[in-house]
Parts: structure tokens; sequence; C-alpha cells
């Protein structure tokens, strides 16, 4: 397998085993158990020739993986020149699991995302009808109108001290 060590300690992999791996994670996640029952049990076996074992993923995956591609992920699930069921099988639920894990990461994001959105509308709509709803009161007052509301401040007064 074509890897490098990243200055982070990570493997680095070349383009094409990322692409197969790539190619190999959609199949292992469009794969329907219930279309395709024996073939997990199939897939078991010790030993798969490679031509055969690439147009069964061609087939039951829509993985369709070419030489170069099948030749660098031989390094990790061949063996002796063939597939390895049983390490092929660990790659697949991993890369089955991965992509799950992808797709409902990337739709609990988004239902947070929506919720912002629409908490961010809500809230402005909020302030909208706040400011719809404000008295408006006028800044500077004439001496007519202070006298005038001292006035009347003063009848009202007046008036609840004899009612009273």
């Amino acid at each position: 397998m074509e890897e490098a060590i990243t200055q982070d300690g990570t493997q680095a992999h070349s383009a094409l085993y990322v692409s197969a791996v790539e190619k190999l994670r959609e199949g292992a996640y469009r794969f329907d158990r219930a279309r395709n029952p024996e073939l997990m049990k199939t897939l078991e076996c010790a030993e798969l020739d490679r031509e055969l074992f690439r147009a069964t993923l061609r087939v039951s995956m829509q993985c369709k993986l070419n030489v170069a591609e099948m030749d660098t992920l031989m390094e990790e699930i061949g063996e002796n020149g063939y597939i390895h069921g049983p390490k092929f099988l660990l790659l697949f639920y991993k890369l089955r699991s991965q992509k799950r894990d992808l797709i409902l990461k990337k739709r609990i994001a988004d239902e947070k995302n929506q919720k912002e959105v629409l908490k961010h509308r809500y809230t402005k709509k909020e302030e909208a009808l706040e400011e719809k709803s404000r008295l408006v009161l006028a800044e500077s007052f004439s001496e007519d109108d202070k006298n005038s509301a001292l006035q009347k401040v003063t009848e009202a007064a007046v008036d609840g001290c004899i009612r009273s």
C-alpha cells in the first residue's frame, strides 16, 4: 500500500487508494442485504479470485473499481493473490459504518442549522412587532406643551383630592 507518514503522525494514502476506498465506501453504503442475502456468507470464504470479486462488487454494490484501484486494495484485503474474505468484510463494515456516521452527522448539523435559522427569523419577527408597538414620544416639547401638561396634572390631582 502506498502510504507515507505525515508531520502529525497520521498515514497519508495515494490518490488511487483514496479513490478505491471512497468507491468501496459508497458501495458498502448502498449495499442491500435484503436483495443479496447470500453475498456476505459467500465473502466469508478464505480466498476469492480478484476478478470474480471485482465483478461481484460491480453487480451487487454498483462499486466499479478499475484494475489499478483493485491492485491498491489488494495490499489491504488480499493474501497470496486472492481476496481474503474476512479482511474484506472488516473493511466493508468499517466503511459502511463511517458512511452512515457521516450522513447522520450531516443530518444533525443540518437540523441544528435549520433550528438556528428559524430561531433567527422568529427573533427578527418579534423585534419587528416590538418596534411597531413602541410608543414614539416627541423628543422636544414646547413651553406651551409643558404648561398644558402641568395644568392637566394639577387639575387631576385636585379632582382626586376633592372626591376622596
